[in-house]
């Protein structure tokens, strides 16, 4: 490892980020021009024609992503959970962890079915997780380690 690098490194990497968020927006936005009164619904997938093949195919493979990434979250969930409740968890079976993940799941679905704008609040949440992840935990961590790097 090489930390004199880090802020090129993180220069070169942001400036990608950029360059492709900037590429794909300026797409979707060319794409859905037609659509409407031309603006880019908040939904994209609100904004799809119903039946089509495509679109159908864009649907099924959201939905895929969905399914896909929900275990991410919940056993992450479900292990801190578990690690703050082990006086009413004082043995961890494998049917104890079931039951964590599954009222974890359970509590989600609930929630996003109570809420009517629900997909603005994880729109929310996943920008604000985006810009924390890719704009002040990397400059945090390379504090530390320079920090670290000082004392030894």
């Amino acid at each position: 490892a090489q930390p004199k690098r880090f802020a090129g490194a993180q220069r070169v990497a942001l400036s990608l980020a950029f360059v492709a968020y900037a590429a794909v927006g300026a797409g979707v936005a060319r794409l859905y021009a037609g659509i409407g009164d031309g603006r880019v619904p908040g939904n994209i997938l609100d904004a799809l024609p119903p039946g089509a093949t495509a679109p159908t195919l864009v649907r099924l493979g959201m939905a895929c992503v969905c399914v896909a990434s929900a275990p991410i979250g919940l056993v992450a969930s479900g292990e801190v959970i578990e690690g703050h409740a082990a006086a009413w968890l004082p043995r961890r079976t494998q049917r104890k962890r079931f039951v964590v993940r599954g009222a974890l799941a359970l509590l989600g679905a609930l929630v996003a079915t109570a809420m009517p704008t629900f997909a603005l609040v994880v729109a929310l949440v996943g920008c604000f997780a985006v810009a924390t992840l890719s704009f002040v935990v990397p400059p945090f961590l390379h504090l530390k380690l320079k920090a670290n790097q000082g004392d030894s």
